[in-house]
């Protein structure tokens, strides 16, 4: 028999939600790897603050399925905190 604890790790751990965000993209000419993610990495450390402030970047570049090809993502990663309105929609007070 499982103990409990067990258990619940385990079904933790089978309820995380995991999407892949990455795109496939066309190196060009006489482009490497090295290159287009270094170059994809500081663009998205700049970019996402600009429209997206005080949230955290995250990014990730490597060599894609095929030859000539890389698989990239540049995301924003903001927690928006509703518990204040719905305590006041709840007339509730912090202890």
């Amino acid at each position: 028999m499982l103990k409990p604890t067990i258990l619940a790790i385990t079904l933790l751990v089978a309820s995380v939600f995991a999407e892949d965000t990455r795109i496939t993209y066309k190196l060009a000419k006489g482009q490497t790897v090295d290159e287009f993610c270094t170059a994809w990495s500081n663009e998205c450390y700049k970019y996402v603050p600009k429209v997206q402030p005080g949230s955290e970047v995250g990014e990730y570049c490597e060599g894609g399925p095929k030859k000539g090809q890389v698989q990239a993502y540049c995301n924003a990663y903001a927690v928006t905190l509703y518990g204040s309105a719905v305590a006041k929609i709840l007339h509730d007070k912090p202890a």
